[in-house]
């Protein structure tokens, strides 16, 4: 299968790596830059001449696999004297106890990974956007922006849905791209371990740290899903390691690559890279400043070309059509980005942040013995906010309106909070302040302010929405190599190994009980059919959209426009676009193209830019929901043509030529 081509070269690149350096983790994490800078460069430069496609990823991928295999013939000559162990040589010396907790996060990484390649996409934001963005650049066969109902579709930074995008071409269907959050869920597990190991931690305390990467209750949900948190997560905990390693050891080229492209790659993928990379970032200044102040302005200008090569092709498309690198249009910055800057105001966004990780009793299963703290948190903060002098729910600082709530327990990927790893990240910050053993550790005490300080501008800058945890995900992440660290200097061996093993289970529920995937539900990913787990999240809607498209492809049309836009909606009743292109392949062979019509967002101008103008749909899908103006028109107007309405189901309309 061509889907295994990037596979393949994944695992070459590891081992040669691996035989370059001796260390196998860091040649997972230096092999992952390699592949994030190749997805990037392949997209961009293939779209340049609209030649994005499977002939061409495939020549792609096929002479990244050669020239790999190449390099490792040519250092592949070691004598006796300069033998590397076997890559897997000394997993053989590992103690039982370490044994058993590395084959609990190979149990957990095998679920996880069963559910990922079973489910399809099926989370809000991959109908709104994630997925909807990857077959519209398939059909232009290039990444430009293309005209949408939905702006987030180009806006966004676009590196998870490129890797999505290699994957769908090459397979022709989307059954691996939930794989691209669970690689970087392993990847994470593996450069937390590092870092644990860059802030002195031993072997135990390095599979520790890994533990509590991989039962941090988001951390499952999100890991199969086609979200980008834990790919965001992944680029940003190599950026930490890679700092780390500089600031301890030294600067050289490569790790000025290595770290300037997580960088970049980061920024790449989601917006809030931004926040928490900061601080770190200067950490790392500060330190080039100390150390190379003589070539200080080569560093920086290095490691800014690198990023910029990176981001500037999505900065410039975003440039031309919003006037912003960013891109946000003001109508959607409306839901992220806040509005006053205040003590009160601050404190209010720390205090409800916080709040996502606090059903600790139902977390661990308690309820029925213990009464859970929600109500009573909630009460508390609502008492601080009225000192404060600020609402709970200021519409100022608070997206959706009227939304705040103490969170419960949830196994939504979307909203599920981390109790019982928020406890553990407590009790090893208390831990750090009162041992004498830390007082006088300078790293660990600049590395906990750089976590500290990248959540503080979180809080600083964003509406608190109730959809954060997610957003927190990196933060749990990358605590998790300090809570290791300063829980094996305050806990013997055999209480750090029970404590691990409690961890395995009390997160053991989030596997299969994944509200979007479950496994041992009455109706689960392995009995529901595959077209009807798109609608697991808004079921109300299956039979409208299959029984639409069907109506249209019995009409023998292929060339499909949607009208998505003419009605209102807000970021809560966004029309799903993504089941239409899922029902149209599961139902016919013939290639089924979809372009957007009536638009009246910034899109709009890109109809008159080529290939669009050519496009000449048979039949348009509308959404016009009950008690809409437009439910009753008779007929349908676009590109000059009339289509007259001939099949209604709310909130569906179809309009034939």
């Amino acid at each position: 299968m061509l889907v295994m081509l990037p596979a393949i070269a994944l695992i070459l690149l590891i081992f040669l790596f691996y035989k370059t350096q001796n260390c196998r983790r860091k040649a997972v994490l230096d092999a992952g830059l390699v592949m994030g800078f190749l997805v990037t460069l392949f997209s961009e430069i293939f779209s340049f001449f609209h030649g994005l496609g499977k002939l061409s990823l495939t020549l792609a991928w096929l002479g990244v696999i050669v020239v790999a295999a190449y390099c490792q013939f040519k250092t592949s000559r070691y004598t006796n004297e300069t033998r590397r162990p076997g890559f897997f040589e000394k997993f053989s010396s590992l103690k039982p106890a370490d044994s058993i907790l590395l084959s609990g996060i190979a149990f957990f990484i095998g679920v996880i990974g069963i559910i990922a390649i079973t489910a399809p996409p099926n989370n809000w934001d991959s109908m709104t956007y994630h997925m909807n963005r990857v077959v519209h650049w398939m059909q232009n066969h290039s990444v430009e922006h293309y005209p949408t109902y939905y702006l987030p579709q180009l806006f966004h930074p676009p590196w998870s849905s490129f890797a999505i995008l290699h994957l769908q071409i090459l397979s022709g269907s989307d059954r691996f791209a939930n794989l691209i959050q669970w690689l970087c869920m392993i990847g994470s597990m593996i450069a937390v371990s590092l870092i644990a190991k860059q802030l002195g931690a031993n072997q135990k305390s390095q599979i520790f740290a890994a533990v509590c990467c991989a039962t941090i209750p988001m951390a499952i949900l999100q890991s199969s899903s086609t979200q980008n948190d834990f790919v965001v997560t992944f680029w940003l905990v190599c950026f930490v390691f890679y700092t780390l390693l500089i600031v301890q050891s030294g600067i050289n080229t490569p790790r000025l690559w290595a770290v300037s492209a997580s960088f970049g790659l980061a920024t790449l993928t989601k917006t809030t890279a931004y926040f928490y990379a900061l601080p770190f970032a200067v950490w790392l200044v500060v330190w080039a400043v100390q150390n190379h102040r003589s070539k200080i302005w080569k560093l920086l200008l290095t490691a800014i070309l690198i990023i910029l090569a990176l981001n500037v092709n999505h900065y410039l498309r975003n440039f031309e059509l919003f006037g912003s690198i960013l891109g946000a249009p003001a109508e959607y910055q409306k839901e992220y980005k806040i509005e006053v800057l205040s003590l009160p105001t601050f404190a209010s966004n720390l205090l409800r942040n916080l709040s996502l990780h606090l059903d600790i009793v139902r977390n661990l299963g308690l309820q029925p013995l213990i009464t859970p703290i929600t109500g009573i948190a909630d009460k508390l903060i609502r008492i601080i906010h009225t000192g404060l002098g600020v609402s709970v729910n200021d519409p100022r600082t608070t997206w959706p309106p009227n939304s705040f709530a103490v969170a419960g327990l949830s196994f939504d990927e979307n909203t599920a909070g981390n109790p019982l790893h928020f406890l553990l990240i407590l009790t090893a910050t208390f831990l750090c302040f009162q041992m004498k053993v830390w007082q006088k550790n300078k790293l660990i005490f600049a590395y906990l302010a750089a976590l500290i300080s990248g959540f503080l501008i979180l809080c600083l800058l964003l509406k608190w929405q109730p959809y954060h945890s997610r957003h927190h995900l990196f933060l749990f992440v990358s605590f998790s190599p300090f809570v290791a660290v300063v829980l094996s200097k305050a806990l013997s061996k055999q209480v750090l190994f029970a404590l691990a093993l409690g961890l395995l289970l009390f997160s053991s529920p989030w596997l299969f009980l994944n509200k979007s995937r479950p496994i041992i539900a009455a109706s689960n990913i392995f009995n529901t059919p595959r077209l009807e787990q798109y609608f697991a999240t808004r079921p109300w809607v299956k039979e409208p959209y299959i029984q639409a498209v069907q109506f249209v492809q019995n009409q023998s049309c292929y060339n499909i426009g949607f009208s998505l836009e003419e009605t209102s909606f807000t970021s809560t009743t966004v029309p799903w676009e993504y089941p239409f292109w899922a029902i149209a392949r599961e139902n016919s062979q013939n290639l089924t193209k979809i372009e957007h019509f009536k638009l009246k967002n910034s899109s709009a101008v890109l109809l008159e830019k080529s290939p669009h103008p050519q496009f000449q749909p048979c039949a348009i899908i509308a959404f016009e929901p009950e008690n809409s103006p437009l439910q009753n028109r008779p007929t349908f107007t676009a590109k000059k043509m009339t289509f007259q309405r001939k099949w209604s189901l709310s909130p569906l309309t179809v309009y034939l030529k």
